[in-house]
């Protein structure tokens, strides 16, 4: 590929990284509004005068994963600039995760003999060298040379402090770079005359195809090996869409056959437990009713939210991130996590259960009886929220 010209024009200036500050920065990274912009005015001069160098980087431990992550405030905002600059190179398309649902929901109901290839990338991230995806972009001529520059310097810091020479997961622009990386990969299944539709969300990978089951196997596996990747053995399937089976797909599961039924996927719905346990446990520790009150809230109501990056408020929750779902399924699972939750509450089994019991006066215990998955999915209830409570918020559930 080639990149457009006028990305020379783009740097690191105070104006410029001052756009990339968000309202959770005054509270997870210590940001000061009243002295904002000099702070960022300062932090744009030394970030230049040390020669866009990157600062040092945390490593924490999540899931048998390693994650990093800048320790200070101006560094956080040089890495999402550079992330912004490559998104601008790059042309980066968001995947828009209700219409690639909508368009493969589509494909499945048709008569044709079609078939489900689904897969992944062996440790993905891990096994793309960041020094061959900073030559791939300079050898397609990135003439920004300061984006150049503070990629290398966060290369040579995982290398030098983490012995790590994988793009760092935890790092906005790391999910861009290897999407970049897998540009050709995405070529040759978008181009293939046998495939009736193919995407891919990071290294989460989905073709409907009529060809031979071990050519497409075969294929993949090769296109990956020849750009330094494996093919995750253990997460591949490979169906007929006729047959009584399911495919989780971007957080839906789908029956495959008729009557087509679409529902949760069951990974989403331990986590919602679990989300809804360690707000629960986190009250144990904190006795904060109300920001307990409010966690639940948010797992249970859709949720209006302000970003500081867009002019309209955005909507989350069960009712907006599943609208495929088949009306009974949905019921059937959203009557679980009521169940689930009046369980945490009311059992004689569990200690927490007791702990909880023996803190809560009976309004609150109340309070949080009158809570429903089920009535506020039906009754529509949407619950308003700012950008920085939800900091607090998630904070709960943030090293899940």
């Amino acid at each position: 590929m080639r990149f457009q010209p006028d990305i020379t024009n783009l740097a690191y200036s105070t104006k410029e990284l001052k756009q990339c500050v968000r309202n959770t920065d005054f509270y997870n990274l210590g940001a000061v509004k009243s002295t904002l912009d000099d702070d960022i005015a300062a932090g744009a001069q030394s970030f230049y005068d040390g020669g866009l160098a990157t600062g040092p980087l945390r490593r924490s431990e999540v899931r048998e994963r390693n994650l990093y992550s800048p320790l200070g405030f101006i560094d956080t905002l040089c890495v999402r600039r550079t992330d912004q600059i490559l998104r601008h190179a790059f042309k980066t398309n968001i995947l828009n995760r209700e219409h690639e649902v909508y368009q493969l929901l589509q494909i499945l109901l048709s008569p044709a003999q079609l078939f489900v290839f689904k897969t992944d990338i062996q440790s993905f991230f891990e096994s793309v060298k960041f020094s061959d995806v900073i030559k791939q972009i300079q050898d397609e001529g990135l003439r920004n040379s300061s984006v150049i520059k503070h990629l290398t310097s966060i290369n040579q810091h995982l290398l030098s402090v983490h012995s790590y020479p994988g793009l760092p997961r935890g790092l906005a622009l790391s999910s861009t770079l290897a999407d970049y990386y897998l540009r050709s990969f995405d070529t040759i299944w978008l181009r293939r005359k046998s495939v009736v539709y193919y995407t891919r969300y990071v290294d989460d990978i989905c073709i409907i195809h009529f060809d031979d089951h071990q050519q497409i196997k075969a294929t993949v596996e090769n296109s990956l090996k020849s750009i330094g990747l494996d093919l995750n053995f253990r997460k591949t399937r490979h169906l007929p869409i006729e047959v009584p089976h399911h495919l989780d797909f971007l957080g839906y599961r789908i029956s495959l056959g008729t009557p087509q039924c679409v529902s949760i996927a069951p990974s989403k719905i331990s986590k919602t437990k679990k989300r809804i346990a360690l707000s629960l446990k986190d009250y144990l520790k904190t006795n904060d009713f109300d920001l307990l009150a409010q966690r639940l809230k948010f797992l249970s109501t859709l949720c209006s939210l302000h970003k500081a990056d867009r002019q309209k408020r955005v909507y989350s929750g069960i009712k907006i991130n599943y609208k495929h779902c088949t009306p009974v399924e949905i019921g059937k699972q959203l009557n679980e996590l009521d169940s689930y939750l009046k369980g945490l509450l009311y059992s004689k089994r569990y200690t927490l259960s007791r702990s909880l019991r023996s803190r809560m006066s009976s309004a609150e215990l109340a309070f949080l009886d009158k809570l429903s998955f089920t009535r506020s999915f039906d009754n529509h209830i949407v619950y308003s929220i700012s950008q920085t409570r939800m900091s607090h918020i998630r904070k709960a559930w943030q090293y899940e």
